[in-house]
């Protein structure tokens, strides 16, 4: 499995580390963000392979984790806790629209400009890409989520034509002295997800970690940013 550069970060950190850029002059379409509630409220709502006690309670470390100090040490307390706190988590992904679509954001690196297709290659995209959505593992608790990107190969190119592509390297020089190039580019992603019985993710499982969570998404449309400024989308 080939993990994306970066995870999407989650909605209750401080500071996201997602990519969702907003410049003035780029039309913007809002989708919903695949943040780590979004991931937990799918498998919650559509997987046949429930949460055990023991991994609420490090969900309950994760989101609230003065409540677990609270009763980590007391069995009766624990059990009432973990319940309303189930009731709770239900409750909030059940307003979260799983027909819709979703996005991820990352930094990701191209190659060198391949001359007969016309275009720049981005590294780390293939037939076995994820975004790991990542938890304060402990014990038996939830460590990492990975979201697989089921038809990543069809989006890891930038295309441009030479004239194009000559100018963009040369923009992306760290000085006049060296000729050292910037590579990296964010890149977000539109993706919807993709039923657990999918033949493709089924036919995964002999791949996967048994002891670990994956679910997938169909990728619909990437979009690559220098800075702020959008240098090509791609849709399906």
């Amino acid at each position: 499995m080939n993990k994306v550069s970066e995870s999407p970060g989650d909605a209750n950190e401080s500071v996201e580390r997602g990519f969702r850029p907003k410049p003035k002059d780029v039309a913007y379409d809002a989708h919903t963000k695949l943040d780590h509630l979004a991931v937990l409220g799918y498998i919650m709502l559509y997987s046949d392979r429930g949460f055990s006690d023991r991994e609420w309670l490090s969900l309950l470390s994760y989101y609230d984790n003065d409540r677990y100090e609270n009763v980590k040490d007391d069995e009766f307390r624990r059990q009432a806790a973990l319940r309303e706190f189930e009731e709770e988590m239900f409750s909030k992904v059940a307003n979260i629209n799983y027909e819709g679509r979703f996005e991820l954001g990352s930094k990701q690196y191209f190659g060198e400009y391949d001359f007969e297709g016309e275009f720049f290659p981005v590294n780390g995209l293939g037939s076995t890409s994820y975004f790991p959505i990542s938890f304060n593992k402990w014990a038996s608790g939830i460590g990492e989520i990975q979201v697989i990107l089921k038809n990543a190969e069809d989006f890891n190119y930038i295309p441009m034509n030479p004239e194009e592509a000559s100018s963009f390297i040369d923009n992306r020089k760290r000085n006049f002295i060296t000729t050292s190039v910037d590579r990296s580019v964010s890149m977000l992603l539109i993706v919807e997800f993709v039923p657990f019985d999918d033949p493709v993710l089924v036919n995964m499982q002999s791949i996967l970690r048994l002891d670990e969570y994956h679910m997938m998404v169909s990728i619909v449309e990437a979009i690559f940013y220098d800075g702020v400024t959008e240098i090509t989308r791609i849709k399906l």
